[in-house]
């Protein structure tokens, strides 16, 4: 089975890139130390930067699982940016699989994987306050992601069990890519 690329716009997440955001705070309240900025899906860290309009936009939208946020046509989403700024442009795969690895998707570098809970709205990676007993603040890369997407699938399944009736340890893994430019 093949996964969709899905494209979606967020603001950044790091030092002197959010008004009334404390990085110094939010790193040492995550133990996350070494980042240099969180991209995310988290929806708290990382808005989508575009207000969607469900009615020209619902054409181009992911309309499934809380992926309402999400665009299919990446020249689309690019023409509502025009003006702004201070964003990722991100393409992601959720539920990657070996088969569906793109060994290089065009204009887009990997930064890694992330794990969203399935309302799409907290990271468990960089929004939970750490899951000590699953994984260690330092198995995530410089933007709070896992490098490997095994690795991720790992974490995900004992985030699960070792934290069963935590809502945000039930996560989708996305492969997340961003933009060069």
């Amino acid at each position: 089975m093949q996964n969709n690329i899905w494209y979606i716009a967020v603001k950044k997440c790091g030092p002197g890139t959010k008004d009334d955001f404390d990085w110094e705070k939010y790193k040492n309240w995550s133990k996350l130390h070494h980042l240099t900025e969180v991209v995310s899906l988290d929806s708290i860290l990382c808005p989508p930067v575009i207000e969607r309009d469900n009615d020209n936009d619902w054409d181009h939208l992911v309309k499934e699982d809380y992926m309402i946020d999400f665009y299919t046509n990446l020249d689309y989403l690019k023409k509502k940016l025009n003006d702004k700024e201070g964003y990722s442009l991100l393409a992601v795969v959720r539920e990657p699989d070996h088969s569906d690895r793109q060994p290089r998707l065009h204009g887009f570098e990997l930064l890694g994987f992330e794990l969203v809970d399935r309302e799409m709205s907290i990271s468990a990676l960089t929004n939970c306050g750490g899951f000590d007993e699953t994984f260690m603040p330092n198995e995530l890369n410089q933007y709070g992601l896992i490098d490997n997407r095994d690795k991720a699938f790992d974490v995900r399944t004992r985030l699960i069990q070792n934290n069963p009736v935590e809502r945000h340890a039930d996560c989708w893994v996305f492969e997340i890519w961003r933009a060069k430019n």
